[in-house]
């Protein structure tokens, strides 16, 4: 946490490799996957070229061409107030609704977070 914090520049900025170590992880990890099937083909090897393909049909859509199922969103919403891990939206024309909360340290401002049940 502290390098974090003393070396900022460093941790914001982009990571750069040598294209070298990339192509070499490509290629060691192609013929690891590839050698047992060529040897010893068995029906486990087809499953796992199986999931491998089917990332594909994840990724195309979703990330490659960015689409999104709205589906998916109202459950990633619906998880976080559930979870109270996402704050209130905010509308441009509304104020923030804050609730005095006392602790240990004093009185704090707390965002009021509507309960999902």
């Amino acid at each position: 946490m502290a390098y974090r914090y003393m070396f900022i520049d460093a941790v914001t900025a982009p990571q750069e490799v040598p294209i070298v170590i990339p192509i070499f992880v490509l290629i060691v990890s192609t013929v690891l996957f590839i050698t047992p099937i060529l040897s010893d083909p068995k029906p486990q090897f087809l499953i796992g070229l199986v999931f491998i393909l089917s990332a594909f049909l994840i990724y195309i859509p979703f990330v490659y061409l960015k689409k999104r199922l709205s589906i998916v969103d109202d459950f990633t919403k619906f998880i976080q107030y559930l979870m109270v891990v996402v704050p209130p939206e905010k509308d441009e024309g509304e104020a923030e609704e804050n609730h005095t909360v006392e602790g240990d340290e004093g009185e704090t401002e707390a965002p009021m977070i509507a309960a999902v049940v």
